[in-house]
């Protein structure tokens, strides 16, 4: 099996979990313009964001830290495929760096942290933690 294959199979076999353990919609609320300069800095000018639902992704419940309840959303690269057009951007994971919230069941999770699992020379799998 080349190279090739075996990072298609990574990319269904993400797509497969995610539909199978997974399978929820949750709402991303995404940055799509912020003001330059001083006015930004001093929050004279809030950022534009913008909602866009995503399906299917799997959501984790983690550990409460500090009082504050604590999730882990992962998701496919191909689930991201349709929406990352939407906001101008290429790689998957720099529109997940451009998401500040996500929105599941009426409570709102400010994202902390995004990474990426890679096989074969390919993302396949991100994932992201947020904080209530």
């Amino acid at each position: 099996m080349g190279a090739e294959q075996r990072q298609n199979a990574m990319i269904r076999a993400a797509n497969a979990l995610t539909r199978a353990v997974g399978g929820a919609t949750v709402t991303l609320r995404v940055v799509t313009s912020a003001a330059e300069g001083y006015e930004r800095e001093l929050g004279v000018t809030a950022a534009v964001c913008q909602e866009l639902e995503l399906s299917p992704v799997v959501l984790r419940n983690k550990d409460v830290s500090d009082g504050r309840a604590q999730v882990e959303m992962l998701v496919s690269v191909h689930a991201l495929d349709t929406l990352m057009p939407a906001c101008g951007v290429a790689d998957p994971l720099e529109f997940l760096k451009r998401v500040r919230a996500i929105v599941s069941g009426g409570r709102v999770f400010t994202v902390t942290e995004v990474s990426a699992q890679r096989f074969a020379g390919v993302e396949y799998l991100y994932r992201v933690r947020a904080v209530e």
